[in-house]
């Protein structure tokens, strides 16, 4: 993008530049802003995006990689689950990623990013 802001779906993100695959995830997408002192190292990024998406699959839940990407400086993390529908959005509150809130279709709430110009919503279906 012109400023420098990077969006990639899916990318490799670690704590580390060498021996990077033995402390590793991969969210769904991620976005980092031109100010985020994250470095792009090729193959996999060194620190947290400024927001990691996580959909949630069979088998896996993204909450267990919270406290990584809390370590790795994520400032923040929505998670889309599919059954049932709902989004959660975590946000980095000092060294945890603490929930902000969440939408599903009963609640139809606006989660509001605090690191980009974006809002998130969960509409039922009409």
């Amino acid at each position: 993008r012109p400023g420098g802001d990077i969006v990639h779906p899916g990318a490799n993100v670690s704590d580390r530049v060498a021996d990077w695959k033995s402390n590793y995830r991969i969210p769904d997408a991620v976005v980092y802003l031109s100010t985020n002192p994250a470095k792009d190292s090729d193959t996999h990024w060194v620190g947290g995006p400024d927001l990691a998406v996580e959909v949630v699959s069979p088998g896996e839940d993204p909450r267990l990689k919270l406290d990584f990407y809390a370590k790795i400086g994520t400032r923040e993390v929505l998670i889309v689950d599919r059954d049932p529908w709902a989004l959660e959005l975590y946000q980095l509150q000092g060294a945890n990623l603490s929930l902000a809130g969440t939408s599903d279709a009963a609640t139809s709430a606006v989660l509001t990013s605090a690191a980009l110009p974006l809002t998130f919503q969960l509409r039922p279906n009409t």
